[in-house]
């Protein structure tokens, strides 16, 4: 008689759901930069040494129905209300995964500049890229 009673739907488990941590940075990089979408949130929290792929970005910002940017600037707008101004921002400074095997190309920064317009060319830009992981400059 136990199995014929009608039970509620549990919640299905998803192992590959995006940790509270993970997803409270992600929401905290919306309220800064509300403008930015998943792919430069995903490229910036890389940067930051967090392991999240671009999807489970997504998901978290679709899941807070922050998908688009009006819905992000609007978000942030008011999460700036409610903090607390005596509050310290952490220090956040790149954590790189690895930094005692570093390796030439390991650490690189580039930059794209326009050098001027030319007569017949057209616009000309510099593209340099530094390698902070070689000994060769």
């Amino acid at each position: 008689m136990a199995g014929l009673e009608t039970k509620e739907p549990q919640k299905p488990q998803m192992p590959n759901q995006v940790n509270k941590k993970t997803e409270q940075e992600i929401l905290d990089y919306v309220i800064n930069n509300p403008a930015e979408g998943p792919k430069r949130i995903f490229y910036e929290l890389k940067t930051e040494g967090s392991i999240v792929g671009e999807s489970g970005i997504y998901n978290v910002l679709k899941r807070h129905n922050l998908s688009k940017k009006p819905q992000r600037i609007e978000f942030a707008k008011t999460r700036v209300k409610f903090m607390t101004k005596g509050k310290k921002s952490e220090n956040k400074e790149p954590r790189f995964k690895n930094y005692q095997n570093e390796h030439p190309g390991y650490l690189m920064s580039q930059r794209l500049e326009h050098m001027g317009t030319f007569d017949g060319i057209g616009k000309i830009y510099q593209y340099t890229i530094y390698d902070a992981s070689s000994k060769w400059g």
